[in-house]
């Protein structure tokens, strides 16, 4: 059966939310990291998921030298694609995602959401990845279909009647401008103000972003 780790790390003598921060966004960008299962930073209690007893250079000989050196190469390609200097997809997605969230915390927005589709897809991942490693509020994502209706139906799960206004996000980032526009439509259709009442961020710069007013992220391909 799986094994897990269990983590106690008392916070009066360390402070587990930097190892939080890092661990998610690792995971998120594919790296084979331990999977953060629960955590409870107040009382400093983690849960991980195991990745087993055998260490790495183990595994290592002459028939499995170049794939493993190859694996551990393309996770540093991957760590290291942060430099904004680096024009490359994943770069481009994380970097939208972080400077997409920290725009609208600029603005003075606190309660940012994050919409996405599939969780699977690379370019999601990178842009969710950003979103998260600005320490924005952890319970407000939603993911639905890649479409202008997906993105409808995430921002009515936002406003939902039955949500209490300080569950409800005073800013929506998504991952594509698709999405965006059917979540301003939803915003729209409800009379709710953007950006008075809710500011609303998109990525890809899409020509119908412009004819919206629509504030997105443009994505630059080397």
């Amino acid at each position: 059966g799986r094994s897990y780790i269990a983590m106690d790390a008392p916070p009066e003598r360390e402070d587990c939310r930097p190892f939080i921060q890092v661990t998610r966004l690792l995971f998120d960008l594919g790296l084979n990291v331990p999977e953060l299962l629960e955590s409870d930073p107040e009382r400093g209690f983690l849960l991980l998921g195991d990745l087993g007893d055998r260490p790495y250079l183990q595994a290592l000989n002459e028939q499995t030298v170049d794939r493993l050196y190859g694996d551990a190469l393309a996770a540093l390609v991957v760590m290291q694609a942060r430099p904004p200097a680096t024009k490359s997809i994943s770069t481009n997605n994380y970097l939208g995602g972080h400077d997409a969230t920290e725009y609208l915390l600029s603005r003075g927005y606190q309660r940012i959401a994050f919409v996405g589709w599939e969780k699977e897809d690379p370019r999601l991942r990178g842009r969710l990845a950003g979103y998260r490693s600005v320490g924005v509020h952890e319970g407000l994502t939603a993911f639905r279909p890649l479409s202008g209706k997906g993105g409808y139906e995430a921002t009515a799960e936002f406003f939902a009647p039955d949500r209490r206004a300080e569950q409800r996000p005073d800013a929506i980032f998504f991952a594509c401008d698709a999405m965006a526009l059917g979540g301003l439509r939803f915003l729209r259709d409800h009379d709710i103000a953007v950006p008075e009442e809710v500011g609303v961020v998109g990525f890809d710069d899409i020509e119908a972003a412009e004819l919206v007013g629509l504030t997105t992220m443009e994505q630059f391909i080397a």
